[in-house]
């Protein structure tokens, strides 16, 4: 069978369940209608006379009678259960059968609601200072409904056959038309084939023709084109990606060539006079030991973004973030050098999240270091740890001699380096690793800094890492 053959099928078969959905659909509104005119009155009636026994009036015979107008049984309980009044017309099996409904709104002294013998049953307690608890029970019955001019009678085999008298008179339409349609919406093939012959890894300019946004062919063409839109996007990254790392490359390489040149300068000297002058071999020794450990550093450091960029999953575990953060401070503390001040401001209570403790004490170790490094003797550095009902906040404040605006964009790019006086040591990827064990854990880092007065450096993290980010 023919594509435009199924597709005609299927639309007649689509018709004829749309009819049959409606016509149980408008079944299912005929019963909730019913229940409407049941149980709501039956409500407000018993709200009514509740209110009418605050407010304290007397419930004689009159009052009664008008509370349960349309069809409307009412029964007034003491504390116990029994009955204190009631109207007329309460069925006789009523008062041997509602107990399920009464008893619970005794008990809890909130309106409770049921079935009893075929009838909606609603209770709301009556409470009244320094009177004796009542029950107010009101009642209608499921199976007739007369109200006014509305007169329902449900005759669900009838409305079986009326559904089923339309669901095949719009068969034959269904199928003419389903038929039409699908010629049409075959004829763009050609044109979109034509296309598709066209779109080439080189260009991905070329766009789907669409006659039609209603058609299948027609949507298949938006899809189309959006999926060749994000490829587009897609290429352009990836050009972009490779531009970074073609930057990263050339930027290690630079970084790389410093240390390495200085340390072959040493060698030489070295070599041409270490061995006849001991302090020119212990100078040079200790310039090459210097360089080393900053290549050293520097490689650590490339190969921690290079794992981060390869996704590698987080080493999750639930644990006490202050206590990450007191060791942060302390180590930094050991290691500086100078008259600086470096402390930490724990929160009032435990901070509990789920987190990679190594990489979370190393963003916190990195963002401390930097702090020192730019802070003068006689300055200070805080760490503080905040945290909400789904976050987490490090704040690593210093007083140092801060970041002009115009660099703050920049300054978590690889190897970005503001001016000569924030330049004299250091890779320039302490940061970038800082943002990106940020972002693989689902959080953000922001930096506010003024010039000679410091800066604060905030690392925001969720206190649950989704599965994903992960």
């Amino acid at each position: 069978m023919s594509i435009r053959w199924r597709l005609t099928l299927f639309h007649a078969l689509t018709m004829f369940v749309v009819v049959a959905v409606l016509t149980a659909v408008l079944i299912g509104v005929i019963f909730i209608v019913m229940h409407l005119l049941v149980e709501q009155p039956a409500r407000d009636s018993a709200n009514d006379t509740a209110a009418f026994i605050e407010a304290g009036s007397e419930l004689d015979a009159r009052e009664l009678e008008r509370l349960s107008e349309g069809g409307i049984f009412l029964i007034v309980r003491d504390a116990r259960g029994r009955i204190v009044t009631q109207s007329d017309d309460v069925p006789d099996t009523i008062p041997t059968r509602d107990q399920s409904v009464w008893q619970p709104a005794l008990e809890t002294g909130f309106p409770q609601e049921g079935e009893a013998d075929g009838h909606f049953i609603y209770v709301v307690p009556v409470i009244r200072p320094d009177e004796p608890l009542l029950l107010v029970e009101t009642g209608k019955a499921y199976t007739i409904i007369d109200q006014g001019g509305l007169r329902l009678r449900i005759a669900p085999p009838g409305l079986a056959g009326i559904a089923a008298g339309a669901a095949l008179v719009s068969i034959l339409p269904a199928i003419l038309a389903s038929y039409l349609a699908a010629r049409r919406a075959f004829t763009p093939v050609n044109a979109i084939v034509s296309s598709v012959q066209q779109i080439s890894e080189e260009d991905l300019s070329q766009r789907l023709p669409v006659r039609s946004r209603r058609d299948e062919l027609g949507r298949l063409a938006l899809t189309f084109n959006d999926l060749i839109a994000r490829l587009e996007v897609a290429f352009a990254e990836r050009e972009q990606t490779l531009a970074g790392q073609r930057r990263f490359v050339a930027d290690a390489g630079h970084e790389l060539r410093t240390p390495l040149s200085s340390i072959l300068g040493y060698t030489r000297l070295l070599r041409d006079w270490g061995l006849q002058d001991a302090e020119v071999a212990e100078e040079s020794l200790a310039a090459i030991e210097r360089e080393a450990a900053r290549m050293s550093e520097l490689v650590e450091e490339m190969l921690d973004l290079a794992r981060g960029d390869e996704g590698l999953p987080l080493e999750l575990e639930p644990g006490d973030v202050g206590e990450l953060v007191a060791a942060a401070v302390e180590a930094t503390r050991i290691a500086a050098t100078g008259n600086i001040e470096i402390s930490y401001e724990p929160p009032d209570a435990p901070v509990v999240a789920d987190v990679d403790p190594d990489r979370v004490r190393q963003a916190t170790g990195i963002l401390l270091d930097n702090a020192v490094k730019y802070t003068p003797a006689g300055g200070t550095v805080t760490a503080r740890l905040r945290a909400g009902e789904d976050w987490i906040a490090i704040a690593v404040a210093d007083t140092g001699i801060g970041i002009d605006a115009q660099h703050l964009p920049h300054i978590f790019d690889r190897f970005y380096r503001v001016d000569s006086a924030r330049s004299h040591s250091g890779s320039g990827l302490g940061l970038s690793i800082a943002q990106q064990i940020a972002e693989q854990h689902g959080g953000t880092i922001s930096v506010t800094s003024r010039l000679g007065q410091g800066s604060t450096f905030t690392l925001r993290l969720p206190r649950s890492v989704p599965v994903a980010t992960a």
